[in-house]
C-alpha cells in the first residue's frame, strides 16, 4: 500500500475515533467499550506497522502491529457481531502459533519456535472442533497427539547441515504408535485394531533396517578407505 493511502487511513481511523468519542460524550450515541478498545488496537496496530515500514528494520515491531491490528478487528467484529468464546480462544491460539512459525521464516536456524507453533495451531482447531461440536470427547485426545507427531515429522524431514535433527525421528514414531493406542480404545472398530500393532512393526523395522544399512555403508566406507591406502 502506498504511503499516501497509510496516511488517508490512518487518519480518517483517528477522525472516526474521535467523532464517536465526542457523539458518546453528549450522549448522542451510546459507544460501547469493546467497540472503543477495538478501534483503538487497530490504530495502534497500523502505526506500528507504518514505523516499521519507515524507520525500524526490526521484525519485533512488525509482528507486534500485525497482532494488535488482528487483535483490534477481532475485537470490533465482537463488538458488531456476537462471536462465541471459544472461537475467541482460537483465534489468539492460532495468533500465537503464527508468530512462533514467523521466528523459524525469518531465520530457519531457529527451528524450536516450529514446536510450540505447531502445538498452538493444533489447539486452536482442536478448539474449533469443539465449539461447532463437530468432535467431542477422548477422539480429541487423539487428534492431538497425532497432531504432535507431525509436528516432530516436519522436523526430521527439515534436517540438513545446520539443523542437525535426526533426533526427531523418535519422538514422531513414540507420538504416533501412541496415537493409535488411544484411538485402538476409545474406537472399537477393527481398523484401529489392526492400525496399532502395524504402526509397531513398521517402526521396528525401520529401526532394523535402518541400523543394518549404517553398517553396510561403514563397512563399504572402511573398504574404500584400505584400497585407497593400498592405492
Amino acid at each position: 500500500m502506498k504511503a499516501k493511502y497509510q496516511h488517508i487511513i490512518l487518519g480518517v481511523l483517528i477522525i472516526l475515533i474521535g467523532v464517536l468519542l465526542l457523539l458518546h460524550n453528549f450522549r448522542v450515541l451510546y459507544l460501547d467499550d469493546q467497540l472503543f478498545w477495538g478501534i483503538a488496537l487497530i490504530i495502534l496496530g497500523m502505526i506500528f506497522i507504518r514505523v516499521y515500514n519507515r524507520t525500524s528494520p526490526r521484525k519485533s515491531i512488525l509482528i507486534l502491529g500485525i497482532l494488535f491490528l488482528l487483535i483490534g478487528l477481532f475485537t470490533t467484529l465482537d463488538a458488531i457481531i456476537f462471536v462465541p468464546e471459544d472461537l475467541i480462544g482460537t483465534f489468539f491460539l492460532w495468533i500465537g502459533g503464527a508468530i512462533f512459525l514467523s521466528i523459524y521464516i525469518h531465520k530457519n536456524e531457529r527451528w524450536w519456535a516450529i514446536i510450540p507453533g505447531g502445538i498452538f495451531i493444533i489447539l486452536g482447531f482442536i478448539v474449533t472442533l469443539n465449539a461447532f461440536r463437530l468432535l467431542e470427547g477422548d477422539i480429541l485426545w487423539f487428534i492431538f497427539i497425532l497432531g504432535i507427531s507431525l509436528i516432530f515429522w516436519f522436523l526430521y524431514l527439515i534436517k540438513d547441515e545446520k539443523n542437525k535433527l535426526n533426533w526427531a525421528i523418535y519422538p514422531a514414531f513414540l507420538l504416533t504408535i501412541f496415537s493409535f493406542f488411544i484411538l485402538s480404545l476409545i474406537w472399537e472398530s477393527q481398523f484401529a485394531d489392526i492400525l496399532f500393532p502395524i504402526s509397531i512393526i513398521f517402526s521396528g523395522a525401520y529401526l532394523v533396517i535402518k541400523n543394518l544399512w549404517n553398517k553396510k555403508q561403514i563397512l563399504l566406507n572402511s573398504e574404500q578407505q584400505e584400497i585407497g591406502e593400498k592405492a
